[in-house]
């Protein structure tokens, strides 16, 4: 499945944090840029789930947040928000590739026509 434009902006940003948190590990001030960052792509998530009205940039901006915050319930509660909707996704997704395999018995094999009255002229 071909990532969209979000995702692959998304992922930078988490790369980015988490370089700058690897080159900056052993400096007690670096957190300051690690955090900032990490608010950063919290803010990312809720403007893209305004805009694409996507709840799952809204849970992972959540799960940012809260784990930010250090409130571990609510972490959790948003972590476990984003594992359900992928589960959900994927079955769906396995569902509709189950159905186009296997067309449904009373389903017809033959496409309907453009011009409906054209199956009946002679």
């Amino acid at each position: 499945m071909k990532q969209s434009r979000k995702h692959i902006e998304f992922k930078e940003k988490v790369n980015n944090i988490i370089q700058i948190y690897d080159d900056n590990k052993d400096n007690p001030t670096a957190i300051v840029k690690v955090e900032a960052k990490l608010k950063e792509a919290g803010k990312w998530c809720e403007e893209t789930t305004k805009m694409d009205n996507n709840p799952i940039w809204k849970n992972i901006g959540n799960f940012i947040k809260y784990s930010f915050t250090g409130d571990k319930a609510k972490a959790a509660f948003y972590k476990d928000a984003i594992k359900n909707s992928t589960q959900n996704t994927k079955k769906a997704i396995a569902e509709i590739q189950k159905s186009l395999t296997n067309p449904s018995p009373h389903s017809s094999n033959v496409p309907p026509s453009k011009n409906k009255g054209e199956r009946y002229r002679s």
